[in-house]
């Protein structure tokens, strides 16, 4: 399944945090396909297109970056999905008698 994962900075990250992040980053295991990885122009947060089968991949990478990043994931569909399933949804609806 597909996810948008917003990230930002905890407050009150320091320099030294923020090598720590790159550190663990550096270093997550392998289970969450990322897409695409936005940085947000201050710096300080950002959204990540991921793709992962099991949602505990990504649950635990959250975990490991948490006493830095603070991540909230929203699952999504394509856009082809999304207009297959609205005018599926539309004509089941339609067939109920008001």
């Amino acid at each position: 399944m597909k996810y948008v994962v917003r990230w930002t900075m905890q407050a009150g990250i320091t320099e030294e945090d923020i090598k720590r992040v790159t550190d663990l980053w550096a270093q997550l295991e392998p289970g969450v396909k990322y897409e695409q990885m936005l940085v947000q122009v201050d710096g300080m947060g950002g959204f990540n297109i991921i793709e992962m089968d099991d949602p505990h991949a990504g649950a635990l990478d959250a975990y490991k970056l948490n006493p830095y990043v603070e991540c909230s994931f929203h699952p999504v569909i394509e856009m082809a999905d999304h207009m297959r399933l609205d005018a599926e949804a539309i004509e089941y609806r339609a067939s109920i008698p008001r």
